[in-house]
């Protein structure tokens, strides 16, 4: 049974996580566990709240709802914000009515104006690409008590400028996906919800690994090349990608915004 409250003890007693400041409203509190389940297609882990820093935003308040196969779901609090100041930050995405959509090969990301805050809603899982958009208008729907001022999605919307709608898709991948080689570099995913460090320089040739040593899932989403994206990893898993090509790449965790990094290759 998903234990969803305001408290910070109340939310994820297992986890021990306690938030560093207070955000209204609270993110744990906004989605019905049903609407998490559908969405997931299966019945999520206990939630796992947090406030971090976001560039412009010093307190986010993140509720985040793991389900067993590895599908995800991050509801961001951005506190006594509107859409159309995060108009930046939202850049690229399709305008579902009072909602913000944003769709990638990997993941999707709604965003409506809420209790006087912006709510951003990001869905990881393993279905087609109209077929998570349409969760993620469920979900916003939840979130808002009304399914009545949101368009239905029938066919995948334009994906973020840069983004890809089929993995692999994109040619000349600055590397390749590897498995057991020695890493010169050993990047961290963190509990603070950030990769450590978050700039790497290499040589060409040389391996990144990626360790998840948190209690969360993460993942290490390059939008430009979909074929070096990996899928979720959950704690205590590892990935690996040997660069070939100089440059600089930059990458995030899609469930997590704001947590970036970039590997520079010479």
């Amino acid at each position: 049974m998903l234990v969803i409250g305001c408290g910070s003890s109340e939310i994820n007693p297992q986890a021990g996580v306690k938030p560093t400041a207070n955000v209204v409203p609270n993110a744990c509190s906004l989605l019905p566990s049903a609407a998490a389940a559908t969405a997931l297609g299966e019945q999520p882990l206990p939630p796992v709240y947090t406030v971090i820093s976001i560039t412009s935003h010093p307190t986010v308040g993140q509720c985040t709802y793991g389900g067993p196969s590895g599908a995800s779901i991050v509801v961001s609090v951005f506190p006594k914000t509107t859409l159309t100041s995060l108009a930046s930050y939202l850049a690229g995405a399709t305008s579902l009515g009072p909602a913000r959509l944003i769709e990638t090969s990997t993941a999707g990301l709604i965003a409506v104006e809420a209790g006087g805050s912006t709510v951003e809603i990001v869905l990881d899982a393993a279905v087609a690409q109209d077929q998570r958009s349409q969760r993620l208008v469920q979900l916003a729907a939840a979130v808002l008590g009304s399914a009545a001022s949101l368009p239905q999605v029938t066919a995948a919307p334009s994906a973020a400028p840069g983004a890809s709608s089929t993995p692999g898709a994109t040619a000349g991948a600055p590397g390749t996906r590897i498995n057991g080689a020695t890493a010169a570099q050993t990047v961290q995913q963190t509990d603070t919800l950030k990769f450590q460090p978050s700039s790497t320089t290499l040589k060409a040739g040389d391996v990144v690994q990626w360790v998840n040593g948190s209690t969360v899932a993460h993942n290490v989403t390059f939008d430009d090349y979909p074929d070096i994206t990996s899928d979720t990893m959950n704690s205590g898993d590892k990935y690996e990608v040997k660069f070939t090509q100089a440059g600089t790449f930059k990458y995030h965790c899609t469930f997590h915004p704001g947590m970036d990094g970039g590997i520079t290759v010479s």
